[in-house]
Protein backbone atom coordinates (compact mmCIF):
# COMPACT_ATOMS: atom_id res chain seq x y z
CA UNK A 1 0.00 0.00 0.00
CA UNK A 2 1.34 3.40 -1.02
CA UNK A 3 -0.11 6.88 -1.40
CA UNK A 4 -0.39 8.84 -4.64
CA UNK A 5 -0.81 12.61 -4.38
CA UNK A 6 -0.62 15.23 -7.09
CA UNK A 7 -1.74 18.25 -9.04
CA UNK A 8 -2.24 18.33 -12.82
CA UNK A 9 -2.14 21.81 -14.31
CA UNK A 10 -4.00 23.33 -17.23
CA UNK A 11 -2.71 26.40 -19.04
CA UNK A 12 -3.52 29.51 -17.00
CA UNK A 13 -1.85 32.62 -15.64
CA UNK A 14 -2.05 32.16 -11.90
CA UNK A 15 -1.39 34.63 -9.12
CA UNK A 16 0.91 34.16 -6.14
CA UNK A 17 -2.25 33.68 -4.08
CA UNK A 18 -3.33 30.86 -6.40
CA UNK A 19 -0.01 29.09 -6.02
CA UNK A 20 -0.07 29.52 -2.25
CA UNK A 21 -3.48 27.84 -2.20
CA UNK A 22 -2.32 25.00 -4.45
CA UNK A 23 0.80 24.42 -2.34
CA UNK A 24 -1.24 24.31 0.87
CA UNK A 25 -3.68 21.80 -0.58
CA UNK A 26 -0.93 19.57 -1.96
CA UNK A 27 1.03 19.67 1.30
CA UNK A 28 -2.06 18.77 3.31
CA UNK A 29 -2.91 15.81 1.04
CA UNK A 30 0.73 14.74 1.10
CA UNK A 31 0.82 14.70 4.91
CA UNK A 32 -2.45 12.77 5.10
CA UNK A 33 -0.99 10.20 2.69
CA UNK A 34 1.47 9.10 5.38
CA UNK A 35 -1.30 6.78 6.56
CA UNK A 36 -0.67 4.79 3.36
CA UNK A 37 3.13 4.76 3.57
CA UNK A 38 5.71 6.08 6.02
CA UNK A 39 8.99 4.44 4.99
CA UNK A 40 9.87 7.04 2.33
CA UNK A 41 8.33 9.95 0.48
CA UNK A 42 9.03 12.15 -2.51
CA UNK A 43 7.74 14.79 -4.90
CA UNK A 44 8.64 16.21 -8.28
CA UNK A 45 7.55 18.81 -10.80
CA UNK A 46 7.53 18.79 -14.59
CA UNK A 47 7.24 21.83 -16.86
CA UNK A 48 6.44 22.51 -20.51
CA UNK A 49 10.12 22.43 -21.44
CA UNK A 50 10.52 18.92 -20.02
CA UNK A 51 12.47 20.08 -16.97
CA UNK A 52 12.00 18.05 -13.80
CA UNK A 53 12.81 18.91 -10.20
CA UNK A 54 12.83 15.86 -7.92
CA UNK A 55 13.34 15.33 -4.21
CA UNK A 56 12.83 12.08 -2.29
CA UNK A 57 14.11 10.78 1.00
CA UNK A 58 13.63 7.80 3.38
CA UNK A 59 11.42 9.84 5.72
CA UNK A 60 7.63 9.94 6.21
CA UNK A 61 5.73 12.90 4.70
CA UNK A 62 5.26 14.64 8.06
CA UNK A 63 9.03 14.89 8.43
CA UNK A 64 9.81 15.47 4.77
CA UNK A 65 7.62 18.59 4.69
CA UNK A 66 9.89 20.16 7.31
CA UNK A 67 13.11 19.85 5.30
CA UNK A 68 14.30 22.41 2.77
CA UNK A 69 14.21 20.04 -0.21
CA UNK A 70 10.43 19.81 -0.03
CA UNK A 71 9.91 23.55 -0.35
CA UNK A 72 12.60 23.84 -3.03
CA UNK A 73 10.47 21.64 -5.26
CA UNK A 74 7.27 23.53 -4.50
CA UNK A 75 9.03 26.83 -5.21
CA UNK A 76 9.57 25.72 -8.82
CA UNK A 77 5.81 25.92 -9.52
CA UNK A 78 5.08 28.41 -12.29
CA UNK A 79 2.73 28.99 -15.20
CA UNK A 80 4.87 26.49 -17.14
CA UNK A 81 4.32 23.65 -14.65
CA UNK A 82 2.28 20.75 -16.00
CA UNK A 83 2.53 18.28 -13.11
CA UNK A 84 3.27 18.18 -9.40
CA UNK A 85 3.56 14.55 -8.38
CA UNK A 86 3.97 13.04 -4.91
CA UNK A 87 4.33 9.61 -3.32
CA UNK A 88 4.38 8.09 0.16
CA UNK A 89 5.94 4.64 0.22
CA UNK A 90 5.05 1.56 2.19
CA UNK A 91 8.15 -0.58 1.75
CA UNK A 92 7.78 -4.05 0.25
CA UNK A 93 10.68 -5.02 -2.02
CA UNK A 94 13.84 -2.90 -1.91
CA UNK A 95 15.32 -0.91 0.94
CA UNK A 96 14.16 2.68 1.31
CA UNK A 97 17.79 3.69 1.97
CA UNK A 98 18.52 3.19 -1.70
CA UNK A 99 16.76 6.23 -3.16
CA UNK A 100 16.37 4.45 -6.52
CA UNK A 101 13.67 2.41 -4.80
CA UNK A 102 11.72 5.46 -3.66
CA UNK A 103 9.23 7.36 -5.75
CA UNK A 104 8.60 9.37 -7.88
CA UNK A 105 10.70 7.37 -10.32
CA UNK A 106 12.44 8.71 -13.40
CA UNK A 107 12.85 5.85 -15.86
CA UNK A 108 14.36 7.04 -19.11
CA UNK A 109 12.13 9.96 -20.10
CA UNK A 110 9.24 8.97 -17.81
CA UNK A 111 8.39 10.59 -14.48
CA UNK A 112 5.85 8.54 -12.55
CA UNK A 113 4.38 7.07 -9.38
CA UNK A 114 2.64 3.74 -8.80
CA UNK A 115 0.48 2.20 -6.09
CA UNK A 116 0.28 -1.58 -6.18
CA UNK A 117 2.47 -4.58 -6.96
CA UNK A 118 3.57 -5.99 -10.31
CA UNK A 119 4.24 -9.59 -9.36
CA UNK A 120 5.98 -10.61 -12.59
CA UNK A 121 8.16 -7.48 -12.92
CA UNK A 122 11.46 -9.38 -12.83
CA UNK A 123 10.29 -11.73 -15.56
CA UNK A 124 9.22 -8.80 -17.74
CA UNK A 125 12.52 -6.97 -17.22
CA UNK A 126 14.35 -10.07 -18.51
CA UNK A 127 11.87 -10.66 -21.33
CA UNK A 128 12.26 -7.16 -22.76
CA UNK A 129 15.83 -6.55 -21.58
CA UNK A 130 14.89 -3.20 -20.09
CA UNK A 131 17.46 -1.25 -18.11
CA UNK A 132 16.83 -1.59 -14.37
CA UNK A 133 18.07 0.81 -11.70
CA UNK A 134 15.83 -0.14 -8.77
CA UNK A 135 14.72 -3.26 -6.95
CA UNK A 136 11.09 -2.10 -6.84
CA UNK A 137 8.59 -3.63 -9.25
CA UNK A 138 7.05 -0.23 -10.04
CA UNK A 139 9.92 0.60 -12.37
CA UNK A 140 8.65 -1.87 -14.98
CA UNK A 141 5.55 0.27 -15.63
CA UNK A 142 7.63 3.31 -16.49
CA UNK A 143 10.23 1.39 -18.52
CA UNK A 144 7.29 0.11 -20.56
CA UNK A 145 6.02 3.67 -20.98
CA UNK A 146 9.47 4.79 -22.08
CA UNK A 147 9.60 1.93 -24.59
CA UNK A 148 6.21 3.07 -25.92
CA UNK A 149 7.52 6.48 -27.01
CA UNK A 150 7.29 7.11 -30.74
CA UNK A 151 8.74 10.42 -31.92
CA UNK A 152 8.69 11.54 -28.30
CA UNK A 153 4.99 10.78 -27.77
CA UNK A 154 3.62 7.77 -25.91
CA UNK A 155 1.76 5.37 -28.18
CA UNK A 156 -1.03 4.37 -25.82
CA UNK A 157 -1.91 1.20 -27.72
CA UNK A 158 1.70 0.01 -27.46
CA UNK A 159 1.67 0.79 -23.75
CA UNK A 160 -1.65 -1.03 -23.25
CA UNK A 161 -0.17 -4.06 -24.98
CA UNK A 162 2.68 -4.02 -22.46
CA UNK A 163 0.24 -3.60 -19.55
CA UNK A 164 -1.73 -6.65 -20.65
CA UNK A 165 1.31 -8.74 -19.68
CA UNK A 166 1.57 -7.30 -16.16
CA UNK A 167 0.30 -9.42 -13.29
CA UNK A 168 -0.72 -7.79 -10.01
CA UNK A 169 -2.40 -4.56 -8.93
CA UNK A 170 -2.00 -0.99 -10.03
CA UNK A 171 -3.00 2.59 -10.32
CA UNK A 172 -0.35 4.97 -11.65
CA UNK A 173 0.28 8.49 -12.87
CA UNK A 174 3.07 9.50 -15.23
CA UNK A 175 4.27 11.88 -17.93
CA UNK A 176 7.15 12.02 -20.37
CA UNK A 177 9.82 14.70 -20.44
CA UNK A 178 9.63 14.50 -24.25
CA UNK A 179 5.90 15.34 -24.25
CA UNK A 180 5.46 17.18 -20.96
CA UNK A 181 2.06 18.71 -21.68
CA UNK A 182 0.39 15.26 -21.55
CA UNK A 183 -0.28 13.53 -18.22
CA UNK A 184 -1.51 9.93 -18.05
CA UNK A 185 -3.60 8.43 -15.26
CA UNK A 186 -4.22 4.69 -15.19
CA UNK A 187 -6.86 3.64 -12.65
CA UNK A 188 -6.74 -0.09 -12.06
CA UNK A 189 -7.94 -1.87 -8.92
CA UNK A 190 -6.11 0.49 -6.57
CA UNK A 191 -7.90 3.64 -5.36
CA UNK A 192 -7.46 6.94 -7.16
CA UNK A 193 -9.73 9.97 -6.68
CA UNK A 194 -9.79 13.21 -8.68
CA UNK A 195 -11.25 16.68 -8.08
CA UNK A 196 -11.33 19.53 -10.60
CA UNK A 197 -11.25 23.29 -9.98
CA UNK A 198 -12.11 25.60 -12.90
CA UNK A 199 -10.97 28.72 -11.02
CA UNK A 200 -7.47 27.34 -10.51
CA UNK A 201 -7.57 25.20 -13.68
CA UNK A 202 -6.14 22.15 -11.92
CA UNK A 203 -7.02 18.56 -11.18
CA UNK A 204 -5.88 17.21 -7.83
CA UNK A 205 -5.70 13.50 -7.06
CA UNK A 206 -5.12 11.20 -4.12
CA UNK A 207 -5.36 7.54 -3.16
CA UNK A 208 -7.94 8.46 -0.53
CA UNK A 209 -10.89 10.77 -1.18
CA UNK A 210 -11.03 11.94 2.42
CA UNK A 211 -7.47 13.29 2.13
CA UNK A 212 -8.76 15.54 -0.66
CA UNK A 213 -11.94 16.55 1.12
CA UNK A 214 -10.11 17.45 4.33
CA UNK A 215 -7.51 19.44 2.36
CA UNK A 216 -9.97 21.60 0.38
CA UNK A 217 -12.27 22.59 3.27
CA UNK A 218 -11.24 26.26 3.01
CA UNK A 219 -11.04 26.33 -0.79
CA UNK A 220 -13.92 26.96 -3.20
CA UNK A 221 -14.99 25.52 -6.52
CA UNK A 222 -13.98 21.86 -6.29
CA UNK A 223 -15.91 19.19 -8.20
CA UNK A 224 -15.30 15.43 -7.84
CA UNK A 225 -14.58 13.59 -11.08
CA UNK A 226 -15.77 10.02 -11.46
CA UNK A 227 -12.98 7.73 -12.63
CA UNK A 228 -13.88 4.23 -13.81
CA UNK A 229 -11.83 1.15 -12.97
CA UNK A 230 -9.39 -0.09 -15.62
CA UNK A 231 -9.58 3.18 -17.49
CA UNK A 232 -6.86 5.44 -18.82
CA UNK A 233 -7.20 9.23 -18.87
CA UNK A 234 -4.92 11.58 -20.74
CA UNK A 235 -4.95 15.32 -20.06
CA UNK A 236 -3.38 18.09 -22.11
CA UNK A 237 -1.96 21.28 -20.61
CA UNK A 238 -3.09 23.55 -23.46
CA UNK A 239 -6.50 21.90 -23.99
CA UNK A 240 -7.21 20.91 -20.43
CA UNK A 241 -10.90 19.99 -20.46
CA UNK A 242 -10.67 17.73 -23.50
CA UNK A 243 -9.71 14.49 -21.83
CA UNK A 244 -8.92 11.35 -23.80
CA UNK A 245 -10.36 8.26 -22.13
CA UNK A 246 -9.90 4.61 -22.97
CA UNK A 247 -9.97 1.18 -21.35
CA UNK A 248 -6.97 -1.01 -20.58
CA UNK A 249 -6.39 -4.37 -18.98
CA UNK A 250 -3.78 -6.32 -17.04
CA UNK A 251 -3.60 -9.67 -15.27
CA UNK A 252 -5.19 -8.72 -11.99
CA UNK A 253 -3.87 -10.54 -8.92
CA UNK A 254 -3.45 -13.90 -10.66
CA UNK A 255 -2.64 -15.04 -14.22
CA UNK A 256 -5.63 -14.73 -16.52
CA UNK A 257 -6.04 -14.58 -20.27
CA UNK A 258 -4.97 -11.09 -21.27
CA UNK A 259 -7.38 -9.05 -23.34
CA UNK A 260 -6.31 -5.96 -25.21
CA UNK A 261 -9.20 -3.56 -25.82
CA UNK A 262 -9.06 -2.31 -29.38
CA UNK A 263 -11.75 0.36 -29.11
CA UNK A 264 -10.76 3.83 -30.21
CA UNK A 265 -10.22 6.40 -27.45
CA UNK A 266 -12.87 9.09 -27.27
CA UNK A 267 -12.50 12.76 -26.51
CA UNK A 268 -14.87 14.31 -24.00
CA UNK A 269 -15.39 17.29 -21.71
CA UNK A 270 -14.93 15.31 -18.49
CA UNK A 271 -17.89 13.17 -19.58
CA UNK A 272 -16.23 9.90 -18.58
CA UNK A 273 -15.26 11.15 -15.16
Amino acid sequence: MCGLTGVIFGQKKRTKKDYKEIKQIFTSMFIFSEQRGHHASGLATLDTEGKTTLYKIPLPPTRMTTVSGFNRVLDTLSNKTTLLIGHSRWKTVGTEFNNNNNQPLISGNILGTHNGTIQNASKLFKQYQFKRLAEVDSEILFRMADASLQDGVINTQTYKNYLSECQGNLSCVFASKTDPECVYLFKGDKPLFLYYNARLQVIIYSSNEKYIQDSIEDSEGWVPLKMGEKRMYQTCFSDFQNVISDTFTYQQNKPITAFVNKSKPQRSLFADF
